[in-house]
């Protein structure tokens, strides 16, 4: 039974920080009444010392002044006899001898016979002895002092009813404790679940969404907490994830027919070639398996860029380079894409000889996307216009187009990996270049930005600081 109950508090948090508070609770009790215990004790004892010698020096002025029987008729009179009925009062004489003795009530629980009957040196007994009980822990407290007849007096008094009294506040003291420790452990398992319910319920969710429902959320709290905290960033995170996973599902058929298109053409191909025995053909027919290598492996090499980006881990080869020629030569890339769709493309820089240190290869990839971007998008016989500027000591490149514009909801969702708009769809592409030039962006340590143009049009922009 202790070893189920043990186990299950160490299974357990919310019994685990009540058993902890109770604990804490009882000990810390226990150390305030054994404080207050020996306080008490100590104070009990001085108070009967200083009550015991008080009457030794009451006793000691009636010897001094009337003798023995001033103070034999002193302790006769009714109100000092039941008043000192506790108290033990002997005289004695030089040799030890006892001239006068008044037991003390509770003389029964000592042996006063043997210790009375023999003859000791009252000079060694100044000051305070104590007769042990027959049968019993208490203790008979005896202060001896000399008169100034030559004569030796002694007080003494039981400590039966100082013992007493501290048993009582001992036994009384254990019974609050016990209660007031099951009314803590009581209390703090109510707490502590109480206050772990949130956690409870993230764990509710948790198993929930383990089975594939990633609809669930973590109910929020009513207090303004560390746990209703934890429980809205869970949501959010679980939230984000979600929206991955959608923007992953829709964009898992545009991905699968991009690979799968040049796979099946290679392998089409790769039979072709198998059947025939024309040697130009063969050539052919490599160079084609070649080429749709060469498509997915840059698709492969895309992912991976965007990945490194995103984890930190993309190296850059800065160098100071010409802007105006970096934008031209993507220009000239496009150049032939462009006149298909009488589309003219300008190149502008401010001030014209513009260097900025930045990756060439990388940027030049990030303009290229979205130039490629800006022809795909645009309709016939409009304008493309590429700028560079220093403004803030930032490097800022520009693509604007005269294109339809992108809606104001899928702006926050353009630069996620693999989101394609509706308008889009219809469009090749696998939903990566805005996140390639997000990732360019974030290795330079920069920033990038999106802006609808009025009438039509949308202008892209990426922000290099100096490194």
């Amino acid at each position: 039974m202790l070893f189920g109950l043990s186990k299950r508090i160490r299974s357990s948090i919310s019994l685990r920080i009540a058993f902890l508070f109770c604990a804490t609770f009882a000990v810390g009790l226990a150390i305030a009444f054994l404080v207050t215990y020996f306080e008490l004790t100590y104070s009990l004892e001085r108070s009967s010392r200083e009550i015991l010698s008080s009457k030794l020096q009451e006793a000691k002025t009636l010897v001094s002044t009337d003798g023995i029987p001033g103070l034999r008729h002193f302790l006769a009179i009714e109100k000092n006899r039941i008043l000192n009925a506790p108290f033990l009062f002997r005289v004695l004489n030089v040799d030890g001898e006892t001239l006068y003795l008044k037991p003390s009530i509770q003389e029964t629980q000592f042996d006063f016979e043997n210790a009375f009957n023999t003859k000791i040196d009252p000079v060694k007994s100044l000051g305070w002895q104590s007769l042990s009980a027959i049968d019993d822990e208490d203790k008979f407290n005896i202060l001896t002092e000399r008169t100034d007849a030559d004569l030796f007096l002694q007080v003494g008094r039981s400590s039966e009813e100082r013992e007493g009294l501290l048993e009582e506040i001992l036994l009384n003291f254990a019974i609050i404790e016990v209660i007031l420790v099951f009314m803590s452990a009581f209390f703090g398992i109510w707490y502590a679940r109480k206050s772990l319910a949130p956690l409870r319920e993230l764990l509710k969710t948790i198993l929930l969404i383990e089975k594939g429902n990633l609809s669930q959320r973590v109910p929020a709290g009513q207090s303004e907490d560390e746990l209703r905290d934890l429980g809205e960033t869970f949501n959010r995170m679980i939230a984000r994830i979600e929206k991955l996973i959608q923007v992953m599902h829709e964009s898992l058929d545009n991905v699968a027919h991009d690979i799968r298109t040049p796979l099946t053409r290679i392998r089409a191909v790769a039979e072709d070639a198998l059947l025939s025995k024309n040697p130009p053909q063969l050539k052919e027919a490599l160079e084609d398996c070649a080429e749709g290598a060469t498509n997915i492996a840059d698709l492969v090499d895309q992912l991976l860029s965007i990945s490194e980006a995103e984890s930190g881990e993309m190296k850059l080869r800065l160098e100071l380079c010409d802007i105006k020629n970096l934008l031209t030569e993507v220009v000239e890339i496009y150049d032939f894409v462009a006149i298909e769709k009488e589309i003219t493309m300008t190149v502008a820089t401010e001030p014209d000889h513009l260097e900025w240190m930045v990756d060439r290869k990388r940027m030049k990839q990030a303009t290229a996307n979205l130039l490629d971007n800006a022809i795909k998008f645009s309709g016939l016989s409009t304008k493309v216009s590429l700028q560079a500027k220093i403004d803030r000591n930032e490097l800022v490149i520009s693509v604007t187009d005269q294109g339809e514009g992108i809606l104001d909801a899928d702006i926050p969702r353009i630069w996620d990996r693999l989101f394609r708009a509706d308008k889009s769809r219809a469009t090749k592409g696998l939903g990566l270049g805005l996140s390639i030039v997000r990732s360019v962006a974030i290795a330079h340590h920069g920033r990038y930005q999106v802006v609808n143009n009025k009438p039509r049009g949308t202008t892209f922009s990426i922000f290099i600081p100096k490194p």
